[in-house]
């Protein structure tokens, strides 16, 4: 009866955000320039930490004891499965690579959710990141580990390495998998860790969107019970210990919108279940993500003296989306920065001035605007023209 009551709120959520679009300038609907960026939500996370983040901006749109540092179990497979990544695409191991396993990563040496390798088989590192993707496999994370780390001590180090270079100060790891009750992340730098992971190493969620992984005839089922569940649910990451409780990190990508959701320390499954996916649904019914700047896009025109032509065309950098309450996404102001004149030459690219984002005074976003074209220094003639021009115009100014 809980979980119908619960998924009768998601519904709700929905539901309720479809018809505020549809309602408009109705005379009982809020006027949009009292809405803040970010409310509170109208509910509570059943679990240790609740917090939903919005990939693209880095946005945190829910946030309930999301500093706390936590037992976060198998979580920290996140970490390990970025450093294989990492180590792919700077060359150092394949995906056909085939690696020994030792006695160490034998799954009757290591306990838990397993792959079932055994020592002395070869395995391929394509095999050993579906198992801990997939299933959660704890030994082929030590497989991983010995790979790239030349032992499990070895590699928790270079975890603790990359968590320090990313910022994640709640970040301490003392295995490869999580099963110790030492390891401990918060669910703020969970999000943050996984935002990167997924925006640096896309094609990971291929692996995480796998439903089951079948490895020497043993067919397993990934634990995610949000795949094929919620609309454009493609991972994350599972997790328990009976310190850690129940653990899940979710994402889910709908338009140009990617949230997502960590629940850490839930009471059972389907609770972590729920509860992620109330946090997933009320992100999306109440937030959208705009693009409200193409790269590319011509922000402006400047003179230009001493130049081949007597003017460039200034354009954005790079795109910047930015995420803003639904019933307030007209409320959006945006500003420049450019020199009243520039002088040649001007090289394709160049910084000049800057485009910045801003809803009810608070920033959400900012680009560089450059010089869309190269413009080289014009004739003599007219270098010594503008020379002269802006010589007169200065001393004009000073009388």
């Amino acid at each position: 009866m809980k979980r119908f009551c619960l998924w009768l709120l998601i519904l709700t959520l929905l539901l309720s955000s479809t018809v505020a679009g549809a309602m408009g300038g109705h005379p009982s609907a809020r006027d949009p320039s009292t809405i803040p960026l970010i409310e509170p939500p109208p509910f509570t996370v059943k679990a240790r930490a609740g917090l939903l983040l919005e990939a693209g901006t880095g946005m945190v749109l829910v946030n309930q004891n999301g500093e706390v540092p936590l037992v976060p179990a198998s979580l920290a497979k996140v970490m390990t499965l970025r450093l294989a990544y990492k180590a792919i695409k700077e060359g150092r191991i394949r995906l056909s690579d085939e690696v020994t396993i030792s006695e160490n990563a034998w799954a009757q040496a290591v306990g838990g959710s397993l792959m079932f390798l055994e020592p002395g088989t070869k395995v391929n590192v394509e095999d050993l990141l579906k198992g801990i993707a997939i299933i959660s496999g704890n030994d082929a994370c030590i497989a991983i580990a010995e790979l790239l780390g030349g032992s499990a001590a070895g590699f928790v180090a270079m975890m603790n390495e990359e968590a320090k270079a990313l910022g994640l100060t709640s970040a301490t790891f003392v295995d490869p998998h999580g099963l110790s009750a030492q390891n401990r992340i918060s669910a703020l730098d969970m999000a943050k860790l996984s935002a990167v992971y997924i925006r640096d190493f896309p094609e990971a969620l291929t692996l995480h969107s796998t439903q089951s992984f079948t490895y020497n005839k043993i067919t397993q089922h990934n634990r995610n019970g949000l795949l094929g569940a919620l609309p454009g649910v493609d991972g994350l990451k599972t997790g328990n210990t009976d310190e850690a409780g129940f653990n899940l990190v979710a994402t889910a990508l709908q338009g140009p919108m990617r949230l997502i959701s960590v629940v850490m320390g839930a009471g059972s499954i389907p609770l972590r279940e729920d509860e992620s996916a109330l946090l997933l649904s009320h992100g999306f019914a109440k937030y959208t993500v705009l693009e409200q700047i193409k790269a590319g896009e011509v922000k402006g025109t400047v003179p230009v003296l001493k130049g081949a032509r007597q003017a460039v065309d200034i354009v954005a950098e790079k795109p910047v989306n930015i995420l803003v309450p639904r019933k307030a996404s007209t409320q959006v102001d945006q500003s420049k920065k450019l020199p009243d004149k520039l002088t040649a030459p001007l090289t394709k690219g160049q910084a000049v001035g800057e485009a910045i984002l801003s809803f009810r005074g608070q920033e959400l976003g900012r680009t560089n605007l450059v010089v869309a074209e190269d413009l080289p220094r014009g004739s003599w003639f007219r270098v010594i023209w503008d020379t002269i021009r802006t010589f007169v115009q200065g001393w004009f100014k000073k009388g």
